[in-house]
């Protein structure tokens, strides 16, 4: 007579699996929250010690573009994959490209806002 309870290993497997998927769920949230807070600290670190003699609504525009579209281009990317906050240096080429179109994206709206010179 056989019974269909499982062995101690099979449930040692069991039980990591199902940590492995509380894990592979929370971790990407979590590297996202991670990504927002250091991107706004440090916008608001810059704001407090470089001098900006400008408008501070352009400053927290820009803040919030270059904060938003760095979130979106990463999600995008699949940056925020289990696999991919794992091995981070497997994505490194995808994480530069994230970051320079951003850039990219904030000087062509820098430029676009640009008011004309008076000749």
């Amino acid at each position: 007579m056989q019974t269909n309870s499982p062995s101690p290993v099979s449930r040692k497997v069991q039980s990591r699996r199902a940590q492995f998927a509380i894990s592979s769920h929370v971790i990407p949230g979590l590297i996202a929250s991670i990504d927002s807070i250091v991107i706004l600290l440090s916008a608001l670190i810059s704001s407090t010690f470089v001098v900006y003699s400008g408008d501070a609504n352009y400053y927290a525009a820009a803040t919030a573009f270059v904060w938003l579209g760095t979130i979106l281009l990463m999600n995008f990317a699949g940056l925020y994959e289990f696999d991919a906050v794992t091995r981070p240096l497997i994505y490194a080429d995808k994480i530069v490209i994230v970051f320079a179109t951003t850039f990219l994206f904030l000087l062509a709206a820098a430029f676009s806002l640009k008011p004309a010179r008076a000749r």
